[in-house]
């Protein structure tokens, strides 16, 4: 499937510590209470990842296609991505994390990174 992926970390930026999220596109699978994907340990996202132990996989109920494409050329490092999307942000019920509106949600805690991708468990499923 495919989805937006959100994370939320505080991180270190030339010396200081800004609380920082991205988003980006990604192809998952949903088996059973868990998710899995292939990420990049470059990718900026990884790093607010493995910092916050917690992620939301989004799946936007309308064409997410421009978002998606606005997310993939953009670095969350940098910039508010969440600002440039058609797609409103809001906060996930469970874990430290945004969530995007008019789609389904799974807020999920880290349970396994390494070079084959991540895995998380799934642990609020929700509609916004």
């Amino acid at each position: 499937m495919k989805g937006l992926l959100t994370s939320r970390a505080e991180v270190e930026i030339f010396g200081k510590i800004y609380e920082k999220e991205d988003i980006i596109p990604v192809e998952f699978e949903k088996i059973n209470n868990e998710v899995k994907f292939n990420l990049k340990q470059t990718n900026f996202i990884h790093k607010l990842i493995s910092k916050s132990q917690n992620f939301a996989v989004n799946i936007p109920r309308l064409d997410f296609e421009k978002d998606s494409d606005i997310c993939e050329m953009n670095e969350g490092e940098f910039i508010d991505k969440f600002k440039l999307i058609d797609l409103k942000k809001l906060e996930c019920d469970t874990i430290d994390c945004s969530c995007l509106s008019k789609s389904i949600v799974y807020e999920c805690t880290l349970i396994k990174e390494d070079k084959n991708g991540i895995i998380g468990r799934i642990v609020k499923e929700r509609d916004t």
